[in-house]
């Protein structure tokens, strides 16, 4: 969704939306209405991630895939790794990640994006929650020291 550089306007009500993507932050629109969805609290979710976690060469070789952009058929690959790449997640530092992850959920104010919000709900709320998923410790730890920060790591 972040990479609609040119949408001004974004109308999304009653579309049962229980949070937004963490790319919609990235958005600069100049109205924003998303009235009567039932979007869900904020919060840290369990890490997938394991203290001595090594990711596998197929894990290693999809985050390549996706992070080059290289192009792939169904010739070049078997199903069951276009199906695994089909599930990547993007981290907050602009990484891609499959399996070892890390979930979160935090408030976002619409404010932040466009000029004009109508309220969320009938007590003219204008924040919303937006997911976004975390590729490492060192992200998770970022995230943790500035919960409310719109920021790239500078992990490469």
């Amino acid at each position: 969704m972040g990479q609609l550089t040119r949408l001004k306007f974004f109308w999304a009500g009653n579309n049962k939306l229980q949070f937004l993507p963490y790319s919609f932050t990235r958005l600069a629109l100049e109205e924003v209405d998303m009235f009567g969805n039932g979007f869900q609290g904020s919060g840290m979710f369990p890490s997938t991630q394991d203290e001595g976690y090594f990711p596998s060469f197929v894990e290693i070789a999809a985050r390549a895939v996706k992070k080059y952009r290289l192009m792939y058929t169904e010739r070049d690959l078997p199903r069951i790794l276009i199906q695994y790449l089909g599930l990547a997640k993007w981290c907050l530092c602009g990484k891609p990640c499959f399996q070892p992850y890390a979930q979160h959920c935090s408030q976002f104010s619409l404010h932040r994006v466009a000029h004009t919000v109508a309220g969320l709900d009938s007590a003219g709320s204008t924040t919303a929650p937006v997911q976004g998923f975390l590729c490492s410790k060192d992200c998770w730890q970022r995230l943790q020291s500035n919960p409310n920060a719109v920021w790239k790591c500078s992990r490469r």
